[in-house]
């Protein structure tokens, strides 16, 4: 879902509601700035970044962490598609 700015702004309960189901994807002046997921599914990202990010350090590949970093900013993101990227990677 995606929406202006100024629509957040004057209904922000409704957008926060939504995110709990989709993440909401907010515009101004027709470039996406932010997006506004629920709480437990941006600490389910969170997770899923720090579980892999020590790993990719270790390693020492930065150029992996930019792209796992890339990929925790979509919310549709699953444990199996960071296995199934790690599998590519090796």
């Amino acid at each position: 879902m995606k929406v202006a700015s100024t629509e957040i702004k004057n209904r922000l309960a409704k957008y926060l509601d939504a995110s709990f189901t989709e993440p909401v994807t907010i515009e101004r002046s027709g470039r996406e700035v932010a997006v506004l997921v629920s709480a437990k599914e941006f600490k389910r990202l969170k997770e899923i970044e720090m579980k892999y990010k020590d790993e990719l350090i270790i390693n020492g590949d930065e150029d992996r962490i930019k792209t796992l970093r890339g990929l925790m900013n979509e919310s549709h993101i699953t444990d199996k598609d960071i296995e199934d990227i790690k599998e590519i990677w090796k």
